[in-house]
Parts: structure tokens; sequence; C-alpha cells
């Protein structure tokens, strides 16, 4: 299978430990502190896996390694450093839960995320921005409050123990991906758009629009935007504009 030859690419366990990565430049907003004490609890819980952080790490995470040996996690914790885009995507095959937590955040999106779903890949979210538009279904969102650490370990708890949940995200999230993230989709997608944006400068354009905006923003104007009275004056407004189209 695709994950098996990427694991042994990566010289990893073929069936051993379930591996759980982390992707990108490593920095605060990844979460990384919060990750590292979820896996220590879920060692705690008796769980077998492997954690690994697929990036380089930044300034302000230098310290991770640190932090590791400090919570007793070399056997279970490890960090590529950078990697080329053809190591980065092996371990994205090679995984079998994807975190992509983000707090806080700008609103991006995450690509790593959009290429982990195509992929079918049991992902983790950050319940915040962007990553809230996407279907429960598809994969786990968690808070990024005090609740952060307790909500991620209970759904890696529930991911490492069903392999029946693992199978539903997987099913759902390349449902999805097809649906919405297929690049020729996309691209249909923003030339509609496009086409929506030049037919409206056209209808702007237009006589009965015109006059139509005119009427509504001098009710607007003249009333301070008293919703009633502006309602009622647009439909005057239309009425009449229908009448004179039907002449």
């Amino acid at each position: 299978s695709e994950k098996k030859e990427a694991r042994e690419r990566l010289h990893l366990e073929v069936a051993h430990e379930p591996l759980i990565c982390v992707f990108g430049f490593i920095g605060k907003p990844k979460r990384p502190y919060t990750i590292l004490e979820a896996a220590g609890k879920l060692k705690d819980l008796g769980h077998k896996f492997k954690l690994v952080f697929v990036g380089e790490l930044q300034k302000e995470c230098e310290d991770l390694p640190d932090k590791i040996k400090e919570m007793g996690l070399e056997k279970e914790v490890t960090y590529t450093g950078f990697t080329t885009a053809e190591e980065f995507d092996m371990y994205l095959k090679a995984s079998d839960v994807c975190l992509s937590l983000r707090y806080p955040t700008m609103g991006e999106t995450s690509g790593v995320l959009m290429r982990a779903l195509r992929y079918g890949k049991p992902s983790i979210v950050t319940n915040v921005g962007s990553f809230c538009e996407f279907p429960d279904e598809a994969l786990i969102k968690i808070g990024y409050d005090v609740s952060e650490k307790d909500e991620l370990v209970e759904a890696l708890d529930c991911l490492l123990n069903s392999k029946s949940k693992r199978k539903s995200l997987e099913i759902n999230a390349i449902k999805y991906a097809s649906q919405h993230l297929e690049p020729q989709n996309n691209a249909k997608s923003f030339a509609d758009f496009a086409k929506s944006l030049i037919a409206f400068e056209e209808i702007k354009k237009n006589a009965m629009y015109c006059h139509l905006r005119s009427k509504v923003i001098d009710a607007y104007q003249e009333c301070g935007g008293a919703d009633d009275f502006v309602l009622k004056r647009t439909a005057q407004t239309l009425a009449e504009l229908f009448d004179r189209f039907e002449a």
C-alpha cells in the first residue's frame, strides 16, 4: 500500500505503532507544547505510538528537544528538522493521524490539511477561523482554551482505540476533498465567480438598477435608515419599475 511503501522509505515500522504527525514550520501557533503534554498523557494511558514533528523548529520552539527529554518521551517523540518536499509528502502518506492545530490564527487555510484530507488522513484541527468551516464528519475539531489539552487527549485516545472511527474519517475526508478540493473544481468555482462579477458590472450600468439604487439611497438619507420606511419605498420603486417595464 501507499502507506506501507512510504514507511519503508522513511525506515519506519510498517505495521507497528500508530504514527501521529505535525507538519510545517513548528512555531507556538502549531501548539507543540500542548501536543507534547497530550503525548505524555497518552503514554500514561498505555498507548504505543510515534509522534513526529515534520518541519523546521522556529526560534521560539528551539527548546522542544529539551522538553521531549525532560518529559521522558524520547522513544515516542521525534522531530525531523527541515525536510525536502518529497520527504514531507512521504511522512504525510505514512501517517495515521495528522495534527493541524493553529492558535492564534490569522484566518489562514492550511495547505497541509488540504493534502491530508485528499489522502484520507484522520485529522485533528483547532475549532477556530477557517477550520470551523470544515464539516464535522470529515475531521475532529478541538477547543483552544483551557480545555485544549484534555480535548486533544480525548480525540487522540478515540482515534488510537477505534479503527472504525479512523475509517469513517478517512471515507468522509476523501469524499469532502473530491467535492471541494480538486483543482479542476476550484478552478471552475473561481471562473464562475469571475463571470458573476463581470455580469454584475453590466447590471450596474442598467437604467432600472441605477434608478432603484438611487431611490434606496435617497430613502436611507431621508430617514436615517429606518427599515420599515426603506422597505416600503423600495417596494414602491420596484412596482413603478415593473409597471414601466411591462408597459
